[in-house]
């Protein structure tokens, strides 16, 4: 078994800057080395960090924030599935329906439809 990961403070303090940068680009993410060289974290660091703090990997932690972020877009604005792709990062609407329905097991505008006609 591999020895226990331990993050000091400033291991602590750069995955949170990572997190804040993910959140502040989420419609472009910058990639796994982008984040490292800006957090001045090695990238098997980071990677362990954020399954410590996360449970999951930064992709999977972008994707929840994208989709997060689409429900809300879904729920709050008349944009259309293509603008809301894009909002999120998605450079195809094919692919944002198939993302959104693997995480909400509804395609975007069922989930459109019930959210607006929620009371």
């Amino acid at each position: 078994a591999a020895p226990p990961v331990y993050l000091d403070e400033g291991d602590r303090a750069a995955v949170a800057k990572a997190k804040q940068l993910i959140r502040e680009n989420v419609a472009d993410v910058p990639t796994i080395p982008e984040l490292c060289k800006k957090v001045s974290l090695n990238k098997n660091k980071l990677q362990k960090a954020f399954r410590l703090t996360e449970g999951k990997s930064i992709g999977a932690y972008a994707r929840t924030l994208r989709m997060e972020l689409a429900l809300d877009l879904l729920e709050k604005t008349d944009l259309t599935m293509q603008e809301i792709a894009k909002a999120v990062g998605c450079h195809s609407i094919s692919n944002f329906y198939r993302i959104f329905k693997e995480k909400f097991g509804e395609t975007p505008q069922a989930v459109r439809d019930m959210l607006q006609t929620a009371p």
